[in-house]
């Protein structure tokens, strides 16, 4: 599935927090952290901040 067929599944704010930042470590595995990045300041903006993928998500921003 790509990112683009995800993240069209993701209809709300939780699924949407959680399609972002499992983009975001298929994103960092393939070594493209600028696009990894994207998606992890999503989550950090606009994700719910209650989920562990936000506190994931805040954290790899940090490294």
């Amino acid at each position: 599935m790509s990112a683009d067929e995800l993240l069209a599944l993701a209809k709300d704010n939780d699924s949407q927090t959680e399609a972002h930042a499992c983009i975001g470590i298929v994103l960092l595995t393939e070594n493209r952290r600028d696009e990894a990045f994207e998606h992890f300041n999503w989550v950090k903006e606009k994700g719910n901040k209650t989920f562990v993928e936000y506190q994931l998500s805040v954290e790899e921003l940090k490294r």
